[in-house]
């Protein structure tokens, strides 16, 4: 079984909004840190309603939850606080940056 990090975003509120499970391929082998940006994925932006399509998330803290063993199911739980877009930050979840100069 592998690492699960949950990412949980922060909600004034409640305190916790509903969690999202992914796994450290989905981060491109790399563990979430404080100060970190997560774009929204697309799959999870697709099912929100429309103001919450364009969300950035900021890594605020992160908690470790270690497994009984060697790869048996540690989870990393990340609190997150969403926020909109920027522009730059929408360009770059599109892949619309400009071309590579050669």
């Amino acid at each position: 079984m592998a690492t699960i990090i949950r990412v949980y975003p922060a909600v004034e509120e409640t305190g916790l909004g509903p969690h999202l499970e992914f796994n450290l391929p989905d981060f491109g082998g790399q563990l979430p840190s404080r100060g970190d940006l997560i774009m929204k994925p697309r799959a999870h932006a697709a099912a929100a309603p429309p103001e919450d399509a364009e969300e950035v998330w900021e890594v605020l803290a992160r908690y470790f939850d270690p497994g009984p063993a060697f790869d048996a199911g540690a989870c990393l739980h990340v609190l997150v606080r969403p926020r909109r877009m920027t522009p730059v930050e929408r360009a770059l979840h599109e892949g619309l940056s400009p071309p590579a100069r050669t």
